[in-house]
């Protein structure tokens, strides 16, 4: 059933990941799955590298691989109740996400919170002003806000669009991830412009100290 966005496998994938034990992702695994923009910041938590990064206790790995459980049981409801619409699959599977990310946010502290906010702006540069609390502590204008709005809605139409053309063969995998990075290139350009010189520096101070991880092969 391959009528779903892009986006919305992304995030089944966070779920299965936590649901079958918590750092079961992939090392080096970024928040931009694909190379697409945006994507929840406790996307993040799946590389067990930002897990050591951010020293999480056993207690706190048993709790978000609960979470995850629960994600996938609500990604299972929603798929259920959407009848195979895919926009209404979209705004469940994303209401499902925000109460997710909230509650695996308040396992962590304010200081990993923090670190994982700075690793989540390192990955996703301008696409990080997607997150809210990033926008809140970039004091973006309600102007601004309804225009990253309106960039992120337009993405994830034109995800949904490609998404169908995968489905029909009318574009193959490679074609398929080919678009996604244009379109997180076009995005990221985007989102920069709309920003002041300030709230570029700011962003890029909010990177923090530089999270390595292993190159691949490495």
């Amino acid at each position: 059933m391959f009528k779903v966005v892009f986006i919305l496998a992304a995030l089944m994938a966070v779920s299965v990941s936590f649901a079958q034990g918590f750092g079961g992702g992939q090392p080096g695994m970024r928040s931009r799955p694909g190379g697409m923009a945006g994507g929840p910041i406790t996307m993040l938590l799946m590389d067990p590298k930002v897990s050591d990064e951010l020293k999480l206790t056993d207690d706190q790995k048993s709790k978000l691989a609960d979470i995850g459980k629960t994600i996938q049981e609500d990604m299972q409801k929603a798929f259920q109740s959407a009848g195979g619409d895919p926009e209404k699959i979209r705004q469940l599977t994303t209401t499902a996400m925000d109460v997710a990310t909230k509650s695996q946010l308040d396992i962590l502290t304010a200081d990993q919170r923090k670190r994982l906010q700075e690793i989540y702006i390192q990955d996703n540069g301008p696409s990080a002003i997607l997150n809210k609390d990033v926008q809140k502590e970039l004091g973006l204008t309600p102007e601004q806000s309804k225009k990253v709005a309106t960039l992120q809605d337009n993405l994830m139409k034109a995800m949904g669009t490609m998404g169908e053309k995968l489905r029909s063969q009318d574009l193959d995998f490679q074609q398929f991830q080919d678009l996604i990075q244009k379109n997180s290139k076009i995005m990221d350009k985007e989102l920069t412009s709309l920003m002041t010189d300030d709230q570029r520096k700011k962003l890029k101070e909010m990177e923090g100290k530089e999270f390595k991880r292993d190159t691949p092969g490495g």
